[in-house]
């Protein structure tokens, strides 16, 4: 069944659960919703409903201007860990497409390393994660061009990304990274500078 999604013009209202298993699912929230405790003003904006018709959508993020919404849409579970898919499970394969608000359609499709999982806006880029691949790639959302990709090597060994966080630092992009069969507490903080690629390790061996 298609997947109607409540989008703030602004901003998507997304609810993270307490385990990074489940840190890229969002909830259907309806409009007249109670607010919750922790609700930001930016989360108090009207909302509109968006119909991705047959589309598998994984996550969303708005535009600066609201006119396209970035979508992670695809079959693949983008949560499912490098190299350990059941047998009854699909492969991750997603894509990131841009979704025209207007026209209420794919806008274009924008090419990316295996495969994207999770993705913010973050100083006015869209920085994706893609797991399989070990990388962060930098979008432009006006152009729909990468400007740039990262790979996540700390210490000779490329750390698959899981989440990227919205909050970065400015002019930086904030990654936390699992390795591939580890305990779910077992990461890594990293910032990526977005200007020269440089990265950094914030935090290791395990997050409280």
């Amino acid at each position: 069944r298609a997947k109607t999604w409540v989008i703030p013009r602004t901003h998507l209202v997304l609810h993270f659960r307490n385990t990074l298993e489940d840190v890229m699912d969002a909830e259907r929230r309806p409009i007249d919703a109670a607010p919750d405790a922790d609700e930001s003003p930016v989360d108090k904006v009207d909302a509109t409903e968006v119909d991705f018709g047959d589309l598998k959508v994984h996550q969303v993020v708005p535009s600066n201007d609201g006119s396209l919404l970035f979508l992670i849409e695809g079959a693949g579970d983008p949560r499912a860990e490098v190299g350990r898919v059941g047998a009854g499970d699909k492969a991750q394969a997603t894509r990131l497409v841009a979704w025209d608000v207007a026209k209420a359609a794919i806008d274009s499709e924008i090419k990316l390393p295996k495969y994207p999982s999770h993705m913010a806006m973050v100083s006015g880029k869209l920085a994706v994660a893609c797991r399989e691949s070990e990388v962060i790639v930098i979008v432009d959302p006006r152009t729909k061009k990468v400007t740039k990709t990262v790979e996540l090597e700390v210490k000779g060994e490329n750390i698959p990304p899981l989440y990227v966080s919205q909050d970065s630092a400015a002019g930086k992009v904030a990654v936390l990274c699992q390795k591939g069969g580890t305990a779910w507490w077992d990461v890594f903080l990293v910032e990526i500078d977005i200007a020269s690629g440089k990265l950094a390790v914030l935090h290791k061996d395990g997050i409280g």
